[in-house]
């Protein structure tokens, strides 16, 4: 590919697009609607909810996923209708008088596309700063500027454009085109949501993804792999789109490779979303077994924690944490063995007694304690 054609389509497109009403109208009103909800929400000194300031990350969060969903949207037209407006136009002279290949057609189109809705989140963000500025309560959290376009804009706005121009070329239709494309953004937003584990969310709207400037991202793992998951299905399918494209024959060579990126790309945006998913179903799965294992055991006798001290020690990423426990049957029936009161069910509760500790047995992550050696033991977790 020549990087100057690629260079050249999206510096026309983006001029093309730039100047179309329909887009200027949707920044302004877009713009608009975002400064009404930060004087709203941010503006007042004294009416601002607590709940939106007290991570000082969730203004450019907030701002920069009103503005993802409502491009997301706007780019479906602009994505589908960029082949019947070039004929319809007569927009194409100027490109196809050239010797540029169906791959830097493509890109080219894609890269002009991305740079002005990039532009326009900028703007949006510039806009959002001015607001955290003004706010003495709320800091500036400024790598949250550079993660959330970076995560949240770039993955959807590859994989819609992808998608696409995949299907305008799918089924040569664009009212086709918009009719199950806007579905899937009506479903997306409504109805699909957390289901698979927020895995069928491609603009992360429902995606756990606020950042504290203190311990950073919940799951970073999580949201790298579902962002990545769409990217490389929004990658694919430009290479899908340069392949079976109808307007210029290409060579053998060039038709394998295309045909080759979009096999590539698609199966590892799927193998990824796997990672994505099995990582949350093997969580599920341990909640579920928690639950199980709690249920078991409830109505069963307890004895109640007189004391509990706990030691923790930092040894690099891992804690030693030792916990000295004082116990006492308070009930009229006398047993041998019995639960501690107001025990946690989880993966922390596993350990071992040191040394002649009080004996215990261990049942998954719940463990009971043999009352006939006495009352007071320690174990480490």
């Amino acid at each position: 590919m020549n990087l100057i054609n690629i260079w050249n389509v999206a510096t026309y497109e983006s001029k093309t697009l730039f100047r179309s009403w329909f887009f200027r109208i949707f920044a302004i009103m877009a713009l608009l609607i975002l400064f009404g909800i930060n004087m709203g929400v941010f503006g007042g000194h004294t009416n601002a909810r607590w709940t939106f300031r007290a991570i000082a990350a969730n203004l450019p969060y907030i701002n920069v996923l009103f503005i993802n969903v409502a491009q997301a949207i706007i780019a479906v037209f602009l994505a589908s209708d960029f082949l019947k407006r070039d004929k319809k136009l007569d927009t194409t002279e100027v490109i196809y008088a050239r010797p540029i290949t169906n791959g830097e057609y493509v890109v080219g189109k894609t890269l002009g596309i991305l740079v002005l809705f990039i532009g326009l989140v900028l703007m949006a963000l510039a806009m959002t700063l001015i607001f955290n500025l003004i706010r003495k309560d709320v800091p500036v959290v400024w790598v949250a500027y550079l993660y959330y376009p970076l995560l949240i804009t770039i993955p959807t706005l590859v994989f819609i454009l992808g998608l696409s121009f995949f299907m305008m070329i799918l089924f040569r239709s664009q009212a086709v085109t918009f009719l199950v494309l806007l579905g899937y953004i009506g479903l997306t937003l409504f109805y699909f949501q957390d289901k698979l584990y927020g895995m069928l969310d491609y603009m992360a709207f429902n995606l756990p993804m606020v950042y504290s400037d203190f311990i950073g991202f919940a799951d970073s793992r999580l949201i790298l792999l579902h962002r990545l998951t769409y990217l490389l299905l929004g990658t694919g399918f430009i290479f899908a789109t340069i392949r079976f494209l109808n307007r210029l024959p290409q060579t053998g060579r060039w038709n394998s490779l295309n045909l080759f990126g979009f096999i590539g790309f698609v199966s590892a945006g799927l193998f990824v979303g796997a990672l994505y998913f099995n990582s949350y179903r093997d969580v599920a799965a341990d909640r579920e077994a928690y639950l199980e294992l709690n249920n078991q055991y409830v109505g069963r006798h307890v004895i109640d924690v007189v004391s509990n001290n706990l030691q923790v020690e930092q040894h690099g990423k891992s804690l030693l944490i030792t916990s000295g426990m004082q116990v006492q049957n308070q009930n009229s029936t006398r047993f041998d063995h019995a639960l501690p009161a107001q025990q946690q069910v989880g993966p922390l509760l596993i350990g071992n007694s040191p040394g002649e500790s009080i004996p215990r047995r261990d049942i998954k992550t719940l463990f009971q304690v043999d009352l006939k050696h006495g009352v007071e033991y320690r174990v480490i977790f």
